[in-house]
């Protein structure tokens, strides 16, 4: 079905976290598509009504038979781990068209080694580094470079393989316990980074293979605690659009760093299709790629995808598409229009994302605690609320509903709550009100999302 296609959609998304929930809510809600199931989903996304299967969303056999059953006539790939795990692969290989790249297009974010060597190798802005296997090698590195110093595992590590050291003894010392396999295999190597100051900003295009259209920017809120203090995280928030960021400074970031890479992956043998993420650092001499992944972010997406729902007829679709759904299912079949590669929400609208967290999160979240009053706010989704938008809404994680009704911890990131308004300040008042209505004893969350830093104000790499 290409653009001017009349039939409507049957669309499976993998993943379990709010950014599915976000996905699953975006695209339920248009003409164009029929149904939306998630794979295995959450309790959220089935109190809202939606559907869900059961099964791993990174076993790439049993996500083939799941898509074939259900019907499935697009796989949209939420997570890294199915992607490194070469599900994309698997789906492709039986005609199931999936939106998210192969296994060897999406090294750009499963292996920190490989992503940097090929941005060296492609020219593409970037901080200084060097790879290291061994204590010795890092010590080399940080005798010759000045503090602090970022150090990251090579493979996956679920937002805990970054590091920041403030001495060359803390270095080692982190760097050690990587090599010595605390995060497990992804540690064994690792890259060691020039701290880049500046404001951190999320960048986000949908590919073909061939073509690409960048969707928009976001800003996330890495650390845990306000002022940005504390360890690093999965991300405790975002804001959409960032002020400072302009229709320019997008168009440069297209032209010389996410094109760059997309020509580069198609180079070497390894088209990219799906949502390409570029995590960059703002800095005086220009952006710099902090990392790509091969999927949207999380928490940037329950902000993002509000502000393109309400734009999609609003100019933001290439022409002969009705919808988003169609326009991802061309991505997938390497059939995106040619046009502009920078289209992004202009209404003036603003979406604020804030992530409830459980106690003890990032390092030994609190599991099975209650949290009261979410009985009383419906998870997003729940009777069709995509038309008009809304001005707040509830996208459901690591949460679990017991045979009691009450709503329960489990996992790390819990909920996020999403105010969308005419201003920043509107959004950020609602997604705080929806928070201030739940009771989780010890939860946690940052007030400060939505609060921009100053420019040029040092931020974590």
């Amino acid at each position: 079905m290409g653009g001017g296609g009349r039939e409507r959609l049957r669309i499976l998304v993998l993943g379990s976290g709010a950014r599915e929930h976000a996905i699953a809510w975006w695209l339920l809600g248009e003409a164009a598509v029929a149904e939306v199931a998630v794979l295995p989903g959450n309790d959220g996304l089935r109190a809202a009504g939606l559907t869900t299967l059961p099964g791993p969303a990174e076993e790439p056999a049993r996500v083939v038979a799941a898509a074939r059953d259900w019907g499935a006539q697009l796989v949209v790939v939420g997570p890294e781990a199915p992607l490194a795990a070469g599900v994309a692969d698997a789906l492709v290989a039986e005609g199931i068209p999936c939106l998210g790249p192969g296994r060897a297009a999406a090294r750009i974010e499963s292996s920190k080694v490989w992503a940097r060597l090929f941005m060296a190798r492609h020219g593409i802005p970037s901080p200084a580094f060097a790879t290291a296997e061994s204590p010795e090698e890092v010590e080399r590195w940080t005798a010759s470079h000045r503090p602090p110093y970022v150090i990251k595992a090579d493979g996956l590590a679920a937002g805990k393989g970054v590091l920041l050291a403030a001495t060359p003894a803390e270095a080692l010392d982190q760097a050690r316990r990587l090599l010595a396999g605390a995060l497990g295999a992804a540690g064994r190597r690792l890259v060691l980074e020039e701290y880049l100051e500046g404001e951190e900003l999320s960048v986000f295009a949908l590919a073909d293979g061939r073509r690409h259209l960048l969707l928009g920017a976001a800003r996330d809120y890495k650390r845990l605690g306000e002022g940005d203090r504390g360890p690093n995280t999965g991300g405790m928030g975002a804001v959409c659009p960032v002020p400072r960021v302009d229709h320019a400074l997008l168009e440069r970031v297209e032209r010389e760093i996410v094109r760059p890479a997309l020509e580069g992956l198609a180079e070497e043998g390894a088209p990219f299709r799906g949502f390409l993420y570029a995590g960059l650092m703002l800095t005086p001499r220009g952006p710099r790629v902090l990392e790509f992944n091969a999927r949207l972010g999380d928490p940037e997406s329950q902000a993002l995808l509000p502000l393109l729902a309400a734009e999609g007829a609003a100019g933001l679709l290439p022409a002969g598409f009705a919808g988003w759904g169609p326009l991802l299912l061309a991505a997938a079949r390497g059939e995106l229009p040619p046009g502009p590669a920078v289209a992004v929400p202009a209404s003036g609208r603003w979406a604020v994302a804030t992530v409830l967290a459980a106690p003890g999160y990032p390092e030994a979240p609190r599991l099975d605690l209650p949290v009261r009053g979410l009985e009383r706010i419906p998870p997003a989704g729940s009777g069709g609320d995509r038309e008009p938008p809304p001005a707040s809404l509830l996208f459901h994680a690591a949460t679990r509903r017991g045979e009691d009704g009450l709503w329960r911890t489990a996992g790390g990131r819990l909920l996020t709550a999403v105010g969308v308004g005419p201003t920043l300040a509107s959004a950020r008042e609602r997604s705080q009100a929806l928070l201030a209505g739940l009771d989780l004893e010890g939860g946690l969350w940052r007030r400060d999302v939505g609060l921009l830093p100053a420019p040029g104000r040092p931020d974590a790499g």
